[in-house]
């Protein structure tokens, strides 16, 4: 028993030195800081839990346990953290990335907002700009320059341009936030200011469909179709809405052939994405010769449409 106990304590803190040989070599090796700190936070990490695993398991007591899961809860909850934050201030402090990065994220959406800030710096009434500062406030999370708060306050400023752009600017920070009640309110606010604009309608249809409350959705999208207004759209949404909660099918289906069949017949690319929500609904109801058909004919209209070659894909492993 004893030889299996220092066999296995071995192992472990065997293969803990080789992590922590491959983080000494991935800070000498690797081409910038980022990748660096990747390589340190998560090979470091991984050598030193398994050489401290293999320490309470050669020691075999409880205290030594005790300490030993501590010592392993402690630096997988901080050193994700602590990275993250290194990582950020080094980006703020503008230490550049490795030559072969082509994709800074965070830089684009930053450099997005100062632009809109320049923007409403020489035309205070510009509410195209405001809304994408609002967009990137309520987006982005605190340690990324988010903030609520923040966003109250530029969607305060949205209302005294346009109320009602004011009102779906306020539904929109309190729906990201999940103040849901509010953001209903606001958005029924929006509606009424703006005499019914179907936009605002359309939009809390989907507000309803993202926050689960899909009764109130169909409900609405069924409205606006009695109300002979925004037809197209609203079956459209129907059937989306159907297809990605799975309530309803056969209203969706309904209501996606007629979109297809609508006269004008719509954009190639939403007769791809009617498609596709039409194969979701079929596949829901395990009519799988039937799905694949309409995924096939999702990359008809439009090739190399990944909802559709995902689901396709998934069927032919079946």
């Amino acid at each position: 028993m004893e030889v299996i106990q220092e066999l296995t304590s071995t192992l472990f803190i065997i293969f803990g030195v080789i992590f922590m040989m491959i983080a000494a070599l991935g800070i000498l090796r690797l081409p910038d800081f980022y990748i660096r700190m990747s390589a340190i936070t998560k090979a470091g990490t991984m050598g030193v839990g398994l050489i401290v695993v293999g320490i309470a398991i050669y020691f075999n007591t409880l205290l030594i346990s005790a300490k030993a899961f501590v010592i392993v809860s402690f630096m997988l909850l901080t050193a994700p953290v602590a990275a993250h934050i290194i990582a950020r201030a080094a980006y703020r402090q503008g230490i550049p990335f490795w030559g072969k990065n082509l994709i800074d994220e965070l830089g684009d959406i930053v450099k997005k907002k100062d632009d809109c800030e320049k923007v409403i710096s020489k035309d205070p009434q510009s509410l195209r700009a405001r809304i994408e500062i609002l967009d990137y406030h309520t987006t982005l999370p605190p340690i990324l320059g988010g903030s609520i708060r923040k966003a109250i306050k530029v969607a305060g400023e949205i209302k005294s341009i346009d109320t009602a752009e004011g009102h779906r600017a306020y539904a929109l920070v309190y729906f990201r936030s999940n103040q849901y009640k509010l953001a209903e309110s606001e958005y029924d606010l929006a509606i009424k200011g703006s005499g019914g604009k179907l936009s605002y309608r359309f939009e809390k249809g989907v507000f309803y469909r993202e926050t689960e409350q899909v009764e109130k959705a169909f409900q609405l999208f069924e409205e606006i179709i009695s109300e002979n207004t925004g037809i197209k759209e609203a079956l459209f949404e129907i059937g989306k809405t159907s297809a990605l909660t799975g309530l309803n099918s056969k209203r969706g289906e309904e209501a996606l052939t007629l979109f297809m069949n609508f006269h004008p017949l719509p954009e190639k690319s939403e007769l791809a994405a009617a498609s596709c929500f039409m194969g979701q609904i079929l596949l829901k109801r395990r009519d799988h010769s039937s799905a694949r058909e309409f995924f096939e004919k999702s990359l008809e209209y439009l090739p190399g449409y990944s909802d559709a070659a995902y689901y396709l894909s998934r069927l032919r492993k079946e």
